[in-house]
């Protein structure tokens, strides 16, 4: 081999194992990332190693990327707080725990950007990574297996409370698994017939077992989140229908939702015994609320409303810190007055928007949901407008809409791990999108998978 010749090989090479070493990576997350903690840091350090090895091509591409420099500032902004959070804690007389700050950085997109460089660069295998995520779930459910069951009559303790990480899980994951479902019959063509059909045949497995999770877990916050969702997609549907599509979209889309509205219709009838006591045990605490009578003292116990009383104690934190928040090393040892005595060291207000809104202030957190929904919006264009993948920019949107619509309802969800390792999953995949061009003009694409 030539000397002039020996760089460029020594180059293919480097590039070649760097992209074997992020795709490592990227399947130990998809794959045992909602299982275990440590797959996921593990899956999270290959990745890290590969930009490392790789950082000549992957730098231009997020250097370049608008999105970066936006995450980056959320990124900074996050450890910047924490930084004055805890050198000012003594003078409050707190004791601000310093793994929040890490907690909230990560829930801002820097870590999916990138990962979603070698989701990018392996986007050809975009269905089989859906599928994995699919597995992760069922992976997930079979170590809380006992739990999920326990909630269900029979269980030992009939309409358990619900197990909201199993019910957020399957509705976010239950759209991901339809696409890769769709995708995989419809991209595979030229695949061998029997992987073809086996690929399919796991994909209807995977969403009917997300759909009954999704209903045996209880979960109110996941099951609101789904039917604003749909309500969406049905409005927008319809608009869509009625202005541009011609009758053979139209019969097409009447069946599709008329089947996926039997099988729900189906689902909610033996289902309805679990639906109406989630649904209608707090009816009492929803009368007063509507009544307008809203003091705390004459507010009934139960969920509703015990969520109330934290609302309430939200706004008014938010009201003392709105701009700066009160950091968030600090936000899960502030003494809260919700139940008319202190609650002392949670910090968690069932709402995650709450939760981000008293630690980070208004400013960080407005700007944090603008970023999430630009890149989303331009995810989804890309897919629908370039790719001619409609049914994935679907997917995506809905998968998103349920996943923080949920984050309404529930606790500071960025403290827990599978939560978390959702989100990751979920922002990965919408950054890989937005970096799929760059990536190609890099040579990052081509020389990891070629062909």
């Amino acid at each position: 081999m030539s000397s002039t010749t020996l760089p460029a090989a020594e180059h293919s090479l480097r590039l070649r194992l760097a992209g074997g070493v992020g795709l490592t990576g990227i399947v130990l997350i998809f794959l045992l990332g909602l299982r275990s903690p440590t797959a996921m840091y593990l899956g999270m350090f290959l990745v890290l190693v590969a930009l490392v090895v790789a950082a000549d091509r992957a730098l231009p591409v997020l250097l370049r990327e608008p999105l970066f420099w936006l995450v980056l500032v959320l990124f900074a902004w996050v450890f910047l707080r924490g930084w004055v959070d805890l050198a000012t804690a003594e003078a409050r007389g707190m004791e601000p725990d310093d793994r929040a700050v890490w907690h909230h950085a990560r829930f801002t997109p820097l870590l999916p950007l990138l990962f979603a460089l070698w989701v990018a660069a392996w986007w050809r295998y975009r269905y089989i990574l859906l599928l994995l995520i699919g597995l992760s779930m069922v992976a997930y459910m079979i170590d809380n297996w006992d739990r999920l069951l326990y909630g269900l009559p029979g269980g030992g303790r009939p309409f358990a409370s619900a197990f909201g990480e199993a019910g957020i899980m399957a509705a976010t994951v239950l759209f991901l698994v339809v696409a890769a479902t769709i995708g995989c019959w419809r991209t595979g063509r030229n695949w061998h017939p029997g992987l073809r059909w086996s690929a399919t045949a796991l994909g209807v497995a995977l969403a009917a077992f997300a759909l009954f999770v999704f209903l045996a877990a209880q979960a109110r916050a996941a099951w609101l989140a789904m039917l604003g969702t749909l309500a969406v997609f049905a409005v927008v549907g319809a608009w869509y229908l009625w202005r541009y599509a011609g009758p053979r979209q139209r019969r097409l889309a009447l069946a599709v939702s008329g089947g996926g509205l039997a099988v729900f219709i189906v689902a909610a009838i033996a289902s309805w015994d679990i639906l109406s006591n989630r649904l209608l045990q707090d009816t009492e605490t929803i009368a007063v609320l509507l009544s307008g009578d809203v003091e705390q003292e004459d507010v009934p116990g139960g969920s509703f409303g015990d969520r109330y009383r934290m609302f309430r104690q939200g706004l008014i934190d938010i009201r003392e810190n709105p701009l700066w928040g009160v950091g968030p090393g600090s936000v899960r040892d502030m003494l809260h007055e919700i139940w008319g005595k202190d609650r002392g060291g949670s910090g968690n207000y069932h709402s995650t928007w709450l939760n981000l809104l008293v630690a980070m202030g208004i400013p960080w957190t407005l700007l944090w949901v603008g970023t999430h929904v630009w890149a989303i919006a331009r995810a989804a264009r890309e897919l629908i407008v370039t790719d001619r993948e409609a049914f994935l920019a679907v997917a995506l949107v809905g998968a998103a809409m349920v996943h923080f619509g949920t984050l309404t309802f529930q606790g500071a969800r960025l403290w827990s791990v599978q939560g978390s390792a959702l989100y990751l999953v979920l922002m990965t995949l919408v950054c890989a999108v937005l970096l799929r061009a760059a990536v190609r003009r890099q040579g990052l694409a081509s020389t990891a998978s070629p062909g």
